[in-house]
């Protein structure tokens, strides 16, 4: 199933302006793969842009999620979390060549009704622990779990 069965494109759209106005392009190739780029800000805190991939069997299937910007992070003691990828206690799965891959859900807790927006929710929930981690140096798995 592509995701642009248009009714849940309009329902991702929809959800997705309401709180990210202008900072995100959702796109679909022709193999029904999605790709929704979206700048996002944590509280009192940096500007990242993520990188959601959904497959064409999406929302079946759990998208990909991807921190593209900055393109380097570390961890509180300055190792690139790409070089420490992947890891539990930061919550990051196997990267991509280029990227590190966020853990959003563990896929046995994937649902076909979760959104897009619920995904980029949860990756910002991340970034918060994420940044937590620099200024404490507690793992991430200490805001979000095990």
């Amino acid at each position: 199933m592509r995701i642009v069965d248009s009714a849940r494109l309009k329902i991702e759209q929809t959800v997705l302006e309401s709180s990210f106005k202008g900072a995100y392009a959702l796109r679909q190739d022709d193999s029904g793969t999605a790709r929704l780029e979206i700048d996002v800000s944590v509280p009192g805190g940096g500007t990242y842009r993520l990188l959601l991939v959904a497959a064409a069997d999406y929302p079946s299937s759990m998208p990909e999620a991807y921190l593209i910007h900055p393109l380097v992070l570390r961890d509180c003691h300055g190792q690139e979390l790409i070089s420490i990828s992947p890891s539990h206690e930061m919550h990051l799965l196997k990267p991509n060549s280029r990227f590190i891959r966020l853990c959003h859900y563990k896929p046995a807790n994937w649902h076909p009704n979760v959104t897009l927006y619920k995904v980029v929710l949860k990756c910002l929930i991340w970034l918060v622990a994420y940044e937590n981690h620099l200024q404490n140096g507690r793992p991430i798995t200490d805001y979000l779990g095990k």
